[in-house]
Protein backbone atom coordinates (compact mmCIF):
# COMPACT_ATOMS: atom_id res chain seq x y z
CA UNK A 1 0.00 0.00 0.00
CA UNK A 2 1.73 3.62 -0.50
CA UNK A 3 1.92 5.70 1.47
CA UNK A 4 -0.57 8.65 0.49
CA UNK A 5 -3.21 5.78 0.02
CA UNK A 6 -3.03 4.94 3.81
CA UNK A 7 -3.04 8.64 5.33
CA UNK A 8 -6.25 9.02 2.33
CA UNK A 9 -8.45 5.61 3.97
CA UNK A 10 -7.60 7.20 6.96
CA UNK A 11 -8.65 10.50 6.47
CA UNK A 12 -11.80 9.37 4.98
CA UNK A 13 -12.14 7.03 7.90
CA UNK A 14 -12.12 10.03 9.98
CA UNK A 15 -14.79 11.96 7.79
CA UNK A 16 -16.81 9.07 7.86
CA UNK A 17 -17.23 8.82 11.74
CA UNK A 18 -17.77 12.50 11.99
CA UNK A 19 -20.41 11.99 9.99
CA UNK A 20 -22.01 8.61 11.87
CA UNK A 21 -21.10 6.60 8.60
CA UNK A 22 -18.31 4.68 10.45
CA UNK A 23 -18.10 2.86 14.10
CA UNK A 24 -15.32 3.45 16.19
CA UNK A 25 -14.08 -0.17 15.47
CA UNK A 26 -13.83 0.87 12.05
CA UNK A 27 -12.22 3.58 12.57
CA UNK A 28 -9.56 2.18 15.04
CA UNK A 29 -8.69 -0.31 12.58
CA UNK A 30 -7.81 2.29 9.67
CA UNK A 31 -5.91 3.76 12.58
CA UNK A 32 -3.99 0.55 13.15
CA UNK A 33 -3.31 0.32 9.61
CA UNK A 34 -1.59 3.68 9.39
CA UNK A 35 0.19 3.08 12.44
CA UNK A 36 1.19 -0.35 11.58
CA UNK A 37 2.40 1.82 8.09
CA UNK A 38 4.05 4.14 10.44
CA UNK A 39 6.17 1.50 11.97
CA UNK A 40 7.24 -0.63 8.75
CA UNK A 41 7.87 2.84 7.03
CA UNK A 42 9.92 5.56 9.64
CA UNK A 43 10.31 8.98 8.57
CA UNK A 44 14.06 9.17 7.54
CA UNK A 45 14.94 11.56 10.05
CA UNK A 46 14.04 9.52 12.68
CA UNK A 47 15.62 6.45 10.95
CA UNK A 48 18.65 8.86 10.63
CA UNK A 49 19.13 10.00 14.71
CA UNK A 50 18.23 5.97 15.73
CA UNK A 51 21.07 4.47 13.31
CA UNK A 52 23.68 7.35 14.00
CA UNK A 53 24.18 5.60 17.49
CA UNK A 54 24.80 2.11 16.01
CA UNK A 55 26.84 3.21 13.16
CA UNK A 56 30.18 1.57 13.26
CA UNK A 57 33.31 3.96 12.69
CA UNK A 58 34.55 4.03 9.18
CA UNK A 59 38.43 3.69 8.63
CA UNK A 60 39.69 5.98 6.04
CA UNK A 61 43.74 5.65 5.59
CA UNK A 62 45.64 7.77 2.87
CA UNK A 63 48.62 6.68 2.61
CA UNK A 64 51.51 9.21 1.30
CA UNK A 65 54.61 7.41 -0.59
CA UNK A 66 57.70 8.03 -2.87
CA UNK A 67 59.87 5.89 -4.92
CA UNK A 68 63.50 6.49 -6.02
CA UNK A 69 65.18 4.53 -8.74
CA UNK A 70 68.09 2.82 -7.90
CA UNK A 71 70.54 5.45 -9.54
CA UNK A 72 68.48 8.12 -8.65
CA UNK A 73 67.63 9.72 -11.36
CA UNK A 74 63.72 8.57 -11.76
CA UNK A 75 60.95 9.83 -9.11
CA UNK A 76 57.56 8.95 -8.27
CA UNK A 77 55.06 9.69 -6.02
CA UNK A 78 51.27 9.24 -4.70
CA UNK A 79 48.80 9.38 -2.27
CA UNK A 80 46.78 5.18 -1.71
CA UNK A 81 43.57 4.98 -0.31
CA UNK A 82 41.90 2.16 1.65
CA UNK A 83 38.71 1.99 3.18
CA UNK A 84 38.42 -0.27 6.39
CA UNK A 85 41.00 -2.13 5.27
CA UNK A 86 40.20 -2.67 1.84
CA UNK A 87 43.18 -0.80 -0.48
CA UNK A 88 42.18 0.87 -3.91
CA UNK A 89 43.97 -0.76 -6.74
CA UNK A 90 44.93 2.49 -8.18
CA UNK A 91 48.15 4.09 -6.18
CA UNK A 92 47.45 7.09 -7.74
CA UNK A 93 43.64 7.75 -6.20
CA UNK A 94 44.34 10.19 -3.70
CA UNK A 95 45.71 12.48 -6.44
CA UNK A 96 42.16 12.13 -8.41
CA UNK A 97 39.37 13.45 -6.29
CA UNK A 98 36.70 12.30 -8.17
CA UNK A 99 37.92 8.93 -8.07
CA UNK A 100 38.73 9.10 -4.44
CA UNK A 101 35.52 9.88 -3.42
CA UNK A 102 33.75 7.51 -5.58
CA UNK A 103 36.04 4.86 -4.08
CA UNK A 104 35.14 5.65 -0.93
CA UNK A 105 31.25 5.85 -0.88
CA UNK A 106 31.27 2.21 -3.33
CA UNK A 107 33.33 0.65 -0.44
CA UNK A 108 30.26 2.09 2.27
CA UNK A 109 27.96 0.53 -0.23
CA UNK A 110 26.40 3.13 -2.05
CA UNK A 111 26.39 3.56 -6.02
CA UNK A 112 27.56 7.50 -6.22
CA UNK A 113 26.55 9.74 -8.94
CA UNK A 114 29.63 11.89 -9.41
CA UNK A 115 29.62 15.38 -11.89
CA UNK A 116 32.22 17.20 -12.36
CA UNK A 117 31.49 20.78 -13.96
Amino acid sequence: MKKTEVFDHLDNAIGNYMDGSCTAEELAEVANRANRYLVEHPHPHGVEETNKENRAPVNIELKCWDYKCGDGCCTDYGTSLSVNGVESENEYIGNDVSSSIEFVLKQLGYEPNIIES
